[in-house]
């Protein structure tokens, strides 16, 4: 699990700054994925790739009422960023479903 989120964590840090494009993007998670799919069961790999999404989307949200309260924040476009690159995971194959 802890490759996983550091996969994730390497991937979040080398994110060029917003707008995402959608092939750079893919590109980067393709590549984030086959660093971390090696000797991996398939079903245990996606539950894991889709356990750590969702807790970096979840921390993301409990920031919500403290950027709520800052009228400088871009928690929307953090928010926007992160549900784009789980989309890009699930596309990707990285997840059974993120619903």
């Amino acid at each position: 699990m802890q490759a996983i989120e550091d996969s994730l964590k390497s991937l979040l840090a080398t994110l060029p700054a917003r707008p995402l494009e959608k092939q750079l993007l893919d590109e980067l998670v393709e590549r984030t994925l086959s660093q971390t799919q090696a000797n991996a069961n398939p079903e245990s790999w996606k539950n894991r790739w889709e356990y750590v999404l969702r807790k970096e989307v979840f921390d993301l949200a409990a920031t919500e009422g403290k950027a709520l309260k800052d009228p400088t924040t871009n928690y929307y476009e953090q928010l926007n960023d992160m549900l784009d690159i789980i989309l890009t995971f699930t596309e990707h194959g990285a997840s059974p479903c993120l619903y």
